[in-house]
């Protein structure tokens, strides 16, 4: 049966939108609790680095947050198995921290105005107790209509990609997902191409959000202060590969963003590379950050330690003189650019699946070096 557009926005406002958060005085102390816990927890984890300084902030507040939905939760669930995820968490973070090259990780989230209303009335007063009583960064978006959310950053993309999963669970920003019966092997990996497409589901989930996506920029700092080369190829990759066209004609500003600055972890100087073109979807956005980050440290290692950024290249190119389309080194992945190589199908394909064997050949690499 092919879904119409119509039917397919009833889908994603039936089924994908989350309820609004609830905020009152057993919220709001629960949220203060789970502060408190998060420090706690991480004091006794026996991780390695200065837990008195905001090196391990990411790492806290993913604790906080998760203790916070279990505490909110209307079933009763057994503490041992969030105890047990706590735990990988902090493992997880600890043998990130000791890997020589790989860059830290940090999101930014712009959940929709849609998510300022609670049974209909603006309350962003109500956002900003939830946001202190957790210490957790939020922030007036540069308009009206969403609130930024800006995570510390961590040494393991599995901390961030936790962090996102809360907010949605906390119901801070939506849950854009799809019903069971609808997905497949198809264009999205999990859906079926002949009846959804990316900008179809896009569509729908534009028009459920106030003519808004849920943006995601992520957000990697160098070590030693260097910048990334090839930054423009590198964004544009996972661009295509990862981002519906919808999204990047929707953008006002460039693809991605160089800055000098400092950062919070063991470095004390960083060069930070903002990659603007992603956003908060499906599952493919957890596989996102898990990937891009892996790749990061082949962009940022010295060559001779790890050739794999130059052999990457090759495959790269190859992949785009497949798919009829001519790159050379001089060329500027531009928004609009972006948005024409993000609709052929078979160019998404091809890219998602050479970030995927690279990425387990650089996690492999990671661990030697």
């Amino acid at each position: 049966m092919i879904i119409e557009a119509p039917d397919l926005l009833d889908i994603v406002q039936n089924l994908s939108h989350s309820p609004d958060p609830v905020i009152d005085h057993t919220t709001l102390s629960a949220a203060k609790r789970s502060s408190d816990f998060g420090w706690d927890f991480l004091s006794k984890s026996g991780i390695k680095g200065n837990i008195y300084s905001t090196e391990f902030s990411a790492l806290e507040l993913a604790i906080s947050l998760g203790y916070y939905n279990f505490l909110i939760s209307d079933s009763t669930r057994d503490f041992t198995n969030l105890e047990k995820r706590f735990k990988r968490l902090v493992h997880q973070e600890g043998t990130s921290s000791n890997l020589r090259f790989l860059p830290t990780i940090g999101i930014e989230v712009e959940s929709p105005r849609k998510k300022f209303c609670i049974n209909g009335e603006e309350k962003r007063h109500s956002y900003e107790k939830i946001s202190n009583n957790l210490r957790m960064p939020i922030n007036r978006a540069s308009s009206s209509w969403g609130w930024e959310f800006s995570t510390p950053p961590s040494y393991s993309s599995d901390v961030q990609a936790y962090l996102l999963n809360q907010l949605i669970k906390a119901r801070l920003i939506p849950s854009l997902d799809i019903p069971e019966k609808l997905r497949g092997e198809g264009l999205l990996g999990r859906y079926t191409s002949p009846y959804i497409t990316r900008d179809s589901l896009a569509a729908a989930i534009q028009k459920h959000l106030d003519s808004k996506l849920v943006s995601l920029h992520i957000n990697l700092c160098a070590r030693g202060g260097q910048y990334f080369p090839d930054r423009d190829f590198f964004n544009a990759i996972f661009a295509i590969a990862f981002t519906t066209p919808l999204r990047l004609a929707s953008k006002s500003a460039g693809p991605w963003d160089s800055k000098d600055g400092f950062t919070q972890m063991k470095f004390p100087i960083s060069r930070r590379f903002e990659m603007k073109s992603f956003e908060v979807s499906d599952l493919w956005t957890y596989r996102l950050l898990k990937e891009v980050h892996l790749w990061s440290s082949i962009l940022h290692s010295p060559e001779d330690d790890n050739p794999l950024w130059a052999q990457s290249k090759i495959r790269l190119k190859k992949i785009f003189e497949h798919n009829d389309l001519f790159y050379e080194n001089s060329c500027v992945f531009t928004k609009e650019k972006l948005y024409e190589l993000a609709k052929n199908q078979s160019l998404v394909r091809e890219l998602r699946e050479e970030i995927r064997k690279t990425a387990i050949d650089i996690s492999r690499t990671l661990k030697t070096q």
